[in-house]
C-alpha cells in the first residue's frame, strides 16, 4: 500500500509540474500575441512587405521564377501565398502569418532549455522571449524573419533530440528542417555552421588520432541529414548562385560594417534602438545588464559539467557564432550584409542563453536577488518594446517612416469621383498599390522598370494592368490623376507639360517631422504634346 500511495503521488506530482509548465508557456504565448497583435495594423506596409504582398499575386512557378531574379529563396513566399488563400491579403492577414512562425519559435525555444536545463531557465526564456522587441517587431512584418527563427530553433530540438536518441525518424526530420531553413533565408546557414562547429568541438579529445575524431564527427546518421538537406536543396541550388555571386555582384544596400556594428546589434537586440541613440540613462542601463549578463555567463559556464556544459556552448555558439561570422564575412574588401532582422535566430538565441545563465549563475543567490536580475533583463528589453511598437516600420537605413496607406486615404478623401494615382518610382508603387481601391486605381510608368532584367523590379517588367505605356492615352482616359512621391520628386516643376494643378498636400514623417511625401492633383486635358 506505501508503495502504491508513494507512486501515486509521484504520478500527482508529475502531473501538477507538466500543468504548471504549459500554463507558463501559454501564459508567455499569450502575452507575446497580445503585444504583436495589438500594433500589427498600426502602420503602413514598407517596401519588403509590400514586395511580398505583390509577388504572391502570381502562382507558386511564377513566386519562384521572380524571387529567383531578387536575392531570397521562395518558401516563405509560397507560405505566404497558401496562407493568403485561406485568410486573405489584408495586413493583418499577411503578418499574421509572422506571429504564427514567432509563436512557434518561442514553442520550441522553451521545449529545448526545458529538455536540457530545466524548468526554472525554460520559464525564463518564455519570459524574454515574450518581451523581446525584436521578435515582436519582425513577428509583425510580412517576411521570412521570424519563419527562419522557426526553423532553426525546430531543428536545433530535433537535432537534440536525434544525437540522444538512437531513431532515424529524428535524424530525418533535422536534414528537412536543414533544407527548409535554405530554402527560407540564405543567413539560417549560420546557423547550421553553429551547430558543425559546437558539435566538432564537443566530439574532440586530446588522444583521438585524426582519423578517429573524424570518425566520431562524420557518423553515418549527422552525414546522412546533411547529405538529405543537399540533395533537397539541389532544384535551388543554381538559383541560389545566380543571386549571390550576380544579382548581389552589381549593387547591394546595406551598409558597411563599422566599430560600433556589434554594439549597435546588442542595444538593437535590447532596446531596439542604435547605441548613439540611447539616452544618458539607458546607456547606463545598457551597461549593467551587459556586466551582469557577462559576469552570469562565466559563473554559469564553471558552474556546468559533462551534459549541460556541453549543452551550454551549443546555446552560446546559437547566439554568438552567426553573429561573428556575418560580422567577418561582411568586412572589406568583402561586401557588408550584417543587418540585424537577417540574424533572427540569434536574437532568438540570446534571451534562451540570458536565461540559461541567469538560472545558472544566480542559483546561490537569494530569491529577491534573483527576481531583480530577471527583472533588470526583462524591463530593459520591455523598453525596448515600447520602443519599437513607438517607431513602428521606421527605415533606420534610409532614416524616414513609411506612411503610404495615409497618403492613399488623403487622396481618397480629397477626391470628388474615381481617380487614379500615379506613383513617382516604381518602389513607392508597390507600396501604393497595396491599398488601391477601385476608385483609386494605382500606376507605374513602364520606361521606370524597362531596363530590369532582375532584382525587385522584375515582376513589373512583363504585362501589367499597372503599367502607363502611353502617356497621352491614359490622359484622355482619367481627365483628373494624382501623382506623388517624395517632395524632392515633385517640388521643382510640373512634371507634365500642360498639366495644370488643382490641389496639392504633403505628410510629414512622425519620426523626423521632416517632409516624406507629397501628393498632387492635376488636370490633364490641357496636356499637349
Amino acid at each position: 500500500m506505501r508503495k502504491n500511495n508513494g507512486l501515486r503521488k509521484s504520478f500527482k506530482k508529475i502531473v501538477a509540474w507538466k500543468y504548471l509548465d504549459v500554463t507558463v508557456l501559454i501564459a508567455g504565448l499569450g502575452a507575446y500575441v497580445a503585444q504583436a497583435m495589438a500594433t500589427i495594423n498600426s502602420w503602413s506596409i514598407w517596401f519588403d512587405e509590400a514586395f511580398s504582398a505583390y509577388l504572391i499575386r502570381f502562382d507558386f512557378a511564377q513566386i519562384a521564377h521572380y524571387t529567383a531574379a531578387d536575392v531570397h529563396p521562395p518558401l516563405y513566399y509560397w507560405a505566404l501565398k497558401a496562407w493568403s488563400l485561406l485568410f486573405g491579403t489584408s495586413e493583418i492577414a499577411l503578418r499574421s502569418l509572422s506571429v504564427l512562425f514567432a509563436v512557434i519559435a518561442i514553442i520550441f525555444c522553451f521545449l529545448l532549455v526545458r529538455r536540457l536545463f530545466g524548468r526554472k531557465a525554460a520559464y525564463i526564456t518564455v519570459l524574454l522571449l515574450a518581451v523581446s522587441p525584436m521578435l515582436i517587431r519582425y513577428g509583425q512584418e510580412a517576411r521570412m524573419y521570424a519563419m527562419a527563427a522557426a526553423i532553426a530553433m525546430a531543428a536545433t530540438y530535433t537535432m537534440v533530440i536525434a544525437l540522444q536518441s538512437k531513431k532515424k525518424l529524428p535524424w530525418i526530420i533535422y536534414g528537412i528542417l536543414i533544407a527548409a531553413g535554405m530554402w527560407t533565408h540564405y543567413f539560417v546557414a549560420m546557423v547550421w555552421l553553429a551547430h558543425w562547429l559546437w558539435r566538432a568541438l564537443t566530439v574532440w579529445r586530446r588522444k583521438n588520432s585524426i582519423i578517429g575524431y573524424l570518425k566520431k564527427l562524420f557518423t553515418k546518421e549527422w552525414a546522412g541529414a546533411y547529405a538529405l538537406a543537399i540533395i533537397l536543396y539541389i532544384p535551388w541550388m543554381s538559383s541560389m548562385f545566380h543571386q549571390l555571386f550576380d544579382i548581389q555582384s552589381g549593387w547591394f544596400w546595406i551598409s558597411p560594417v563599422g566599430a560600433d556594428t556589434l554594439t549597435n546589434y546588442l542595444t538593437t537586440t535590447i532596446f531596439f534602438q542604435q547605441h548613439d541613440q540611447l539616452s544618458p540613462w539607458l546607456s547606463l542601463l545598457f551597461l549593467i545588464v551587459v556586466i551582469a549578463l557577462v559576469a552570469l555567463a562565466v559563473i554559469a559556464y564553471h558552474r556546468t559539467r559533462g551534459k549541460q556544459r556541453t549543452a551550454y556552448m551549443l546555446i552560446a555558439s546559437l547566439a554568438i557564432v552567426p553573429v561573428l561570422l556575418v560580422f567577418i564575412a561582411s568586412l572589406p574588401p568583402l561586401r557588408s550584409s550584417f543587418i540585424e532582422r537577417y540574424l533572427m535566430p540569434s536574437v532568438v538565441s540570446f534571451s534562451m542563453f540570458a536565461a540559461i545563465i541567469i538560472a545558472i549563475g544566480t542559483a546561490k543567490l537569494k530569491s529577491w536577488a534573483q527576481g531583480a536580475i530577471i527583472v533588470l533583463v526583462a524591463g530593459s528589453m520591455g523598453i525596448g518594446v515600447v520602443h519599437a511598437q513607438t517607431i513602428g516600420n521606421f527605415n533606420k537605413s534610409a532614416n524616414v517612416s513609411i506612411d503610404t496607406r495615409q497618403v492613399v486615404a488623403h487622396i481618397e478623401e480629397k477626391s470628388d469621383g474615381s481617380e487614379p494615382i500615379i506613383s513617382r518610382t516604381p518602389w513607392i508603387f508597390y507600396e501604393a498599390v497595396f491599398y488601391e481601391s477601385a476608385a483609386h486605381k494605382v500606376f507605374y510608368f513602364g520606361d521606370a522598370v524597362a531596363g530590369a532584367g532582375s532584382g525587385s523590379l522584375d515582376m513589373l517588367r512583363g504585362a501589367d494592368s499597372h503599367k502607363i505605356t502611353d502617356l497621352k492615352q491614359f490622359a484622355e482616359m482619367y481627365p483628373t490623376v494624382w501623382y506623388f512621391g517624395e517632395p524632392g520628386d515633385l517640388d521643382i516643376a510640373v512634371p507634365f507639360n500642360g498639366w495644370t494643378v488643382k490641389q496639392s498636400f504633403r505628410v510629414d514623417d512622425p519620426i523626423t517631422g521632416k517632409k516624406r511625401y507629397q501628393a498632387v492633383q492635376y488636370d490633364t486635358r490641357t496636356m499637349t504634346e
